[in-house]
């Protein structure tokens, strides 16, 4: 929604209605899979399918996507990427205007899945941009950002995240260090 208010703000002068907004996302839907196939800089993150499928593999560590993308149109990315069987929860901006309240959405999805409540193991938003960074302070949770992707690392240095990385593979020694929540030891445990 908010890129569609921005873009019709700027063209039309005005936030769309209902009825440009369905147009506009049965348009882009049509041409999104043509675009992603098509594409020859798309590309995943170096490791990230391994790191996926390992986190996938570890005990008490479930995954989602939060995405200010409408699901149907982040569906077709994950399926392009080859990661839609590892990602099948998640919050979406089909309808909500703040990422804190898709990040939200992604997070009850794992609850409501899992039944993890919350004294459940810590969660950990992997992002690359400082909103991302400020909207998992803002929920609690604990931030590792991947640098060299779409903001200056300065930029994310200065947002204080909890893990700054160069390659997504660093996120995998990290977590295992991760106490569990209400772990009065303080040690990591075979989670993320």
């Amino acid at each position: 929604p908010v890129i569609l208010d921005e873009a019709c703000g700027k063209v039309l002068g005005h936030a769309p209605d209902e009825a440009l907004v369905e147009k506009l996302h049965h348009t882009y839907l049509a041409h999104l899979p043509g675009a992603l196939r098509d594409n020859p800089s798309f590309r995943l993150m170096p490791g990230a399918p391994q790191v996926l499928r390992t986190l996938s593999r570890r005990k008490r560590t479930h995954l989602t996507v939060a995405t200010g993308n409408i699901e149907a149109g982040a569906r077709l990315k994950l399926e392009r990427a080859g990661l839609a069987d590892l990602l099948p929860l998640g919050g979406y901006g089909d309808d909500v205007y703040h990422r804190v309240e898709i990040l939200h959405r992604a997070i009850d999805q794992v609850r409501g899945a899992f039944g993890e409540g919350e004294a459940g193991p810590p969660w950990i938003v992997v992002g690359d941009t400082v909103r991302d960074i400020e909207a998992a302070r803002e929920l609690g949770g604990l931030v590792a950002v991947l640098a060299d992707t779409t903001t200056a690392k300065d930029r994310l240095v200065e947002a204080g995240p909890d893990l700054l990385m160069d390659d997504l593979r660093e996120l995998l020694p990290w977590s295992r260090r991760l106490p569990l929540r209400g772990d009065a030891r303080g040690r990591g445990g075979n989670h993320g």
